[in-house]
């Protein structure tokens, strides 16, 4: 019997309405809702979760936290009726499942019918486990294939696609893309039990709450990586959306996880054959990587808005170096003020030269502005109003980023 089963069940040994929520109190199932209901009851049903003035004052009553069935007196200011709370806890583990809730209006409920809901509530518990397993097994076996469907040699990469089709876990037609959420360590390894567990929850948390239909998901390293259909009505708009609500889960996620000390999400440009999965995550993950090196700002990092910066990463790539565009850069860096004189030029480039922009960036006089991009121009013997020389110079110093990221 399935829990929405067993929860009308319930409510007919009862004589009363039911609904059934899970530990975050979000709607799971609820019975008809014949007779009396009030406000709080029809807002949960509309919601699918309980308002949040409702649950703090639930959470100061103690009800979240009672171990057998308890009263909940009626709360006029909130226009909450008289209730019955039952807890549903697994009988293995005694974990806290949910709550199952009774209206006690126009009279509360006796002994026996309480007794039928405890019974019923063990009945409910034994469901819930049975079919959480279930799901996660599958959640567990989807995301297998869809590790294969990325990491997999090219016959297996067939073969996880042909099974993810055959299964209707993603259309054929849509096509997929690839999203990497990534924490970043100062500190502790990514690897330890807390970090891995911190993966988990944003798995978890994420599968269901990106907006998008048929996500698999799976963990690897510092990553959780998620496989999404990259077209249908769902992605048409979508995905910026979806990476950004992936990206608050996983801060909540790594909040005080030690070492954490940046989160990013990937973005992968869209593959319009499953096979073709594997690019897309490589997309992403350069898109991080691209990122953190040049010291954007954290985020949500999407292949196809690196804009010229994915240019650079390539020429990288490549082996050409700052010196190929700019030679001296070093000799900049040796003098005293070396690392201001590099940001002053770095911040006046970046601002395309305007004198005014760029001196209020840094808390600086123009005269010092001046002072400090005259000594850059004699040390390098160049003229920063020569076009072609200030972009040599500007690529320089970014591609100079890159290299001391490299040697750290």
């Amino acid at each position: 019997m399935s829990l929405p089963q067993l929860v009308n069940h319930v409510a007919q040994a009862v004589g009363r309405p039911a609904v059934l929520e899970d530990r975050r109190h979000r709607m799971v199932a609820y019975s008809p809702q014949d007779g009396v209901i009030d406000d709080v009851r029809r807002n949960s049903i509309l919601r699918h979760l309980a308002d949040p003035a409702v649950r703090s004052w639930l959470d100061r009553i103690g009800a979240y936290r009672a171990d057998h069935a308890m009263h909940i007196p009626e709360n006029r200011e909130l226009g909450m009726l008289p209730r019955l709370v039952v807890p549903i806890r697994r009988a293995d583990t005694d974990a806290d499942l949910g709550h199952l809730w009774f209206i006690e209006s126009p009279s509360a409920m006796d002994e026996a019918a309480v007794a039928r809901a405890d019974e019923y509530a063990g009945r409910i518990a034994d469901e819930w486990t049975r079919s959480t397993r279930l799901l996660d097994a599958d959640a567990a076996q989807a995301g297998a294939q869809a590790s294969t469907l990325v990491f997999g040699t090219e016959k297996r990469r067939a073969g996880a696609a042909a099974r993810l089709l055959a299964e209707r876990r993603i259309r054929p037609a849509d096509g997929v893309r690839i999203l990497v959420l990534r924490a970043a360590f100062d500190s502790a390894s990514p690897h330890s039990s807390p970090a891995r567990a911190a993966l988990e929850r944003t798995i978890r948390a994420a599968t269901g709450a990106l907006g998008i239909p048929s996500v698999l998901a799976f963990p690897r390293k510092s990553q959780a990586i998620f496989v999404v259909p990259a077209g249908g009505p769902a992605l048409a708009d979508g995905i910026q959306d979806a990476a950004e609500r992936l990206l608050g889960i996983g801060e909540v996620s790594f909040a005080g996880i030690l070492g954490a000390d940046r989160i990013d999400v990937g973005v992968g440009g869209p593959a319009a054959l499953l096979a073709g999965a594997r690019d897309s995550y490589v997309q992403a993950r350069r898109a991080i990587r691209i990122a953190t090196e040049f010291g954007l700002a954290r985020g949500v990092q999407r292949w196809d808005g690196l804009g010229p910066y994915r240019g650079l990463g390539s020429i990288a790539e490549r082996g050409l170096r700052s010196a190929d565009f700019q030679h001296g850069l070093e000799r900049v860096a040796a003098e005293r003020d070396g690392a201001a004189l590099l940001e002053t030029v770095e911040v006046y480039l970046g601002t395309g030269g305007r004198a005014q922009e760029s001196a209020a960036a840094l808390n600086l006089h123009r005269s010092s502005l001046y002072h400090r991009l005259g000594r850059v121009e004699r040390i390098l013997d160049l003229d920063l109003q020569d076009g072609v020389e200030r972009l040599g110079l500007h690529i320089a110093i970014l591609l100079a980023k890159l290299e001391r990221g490299a040697e750290h």
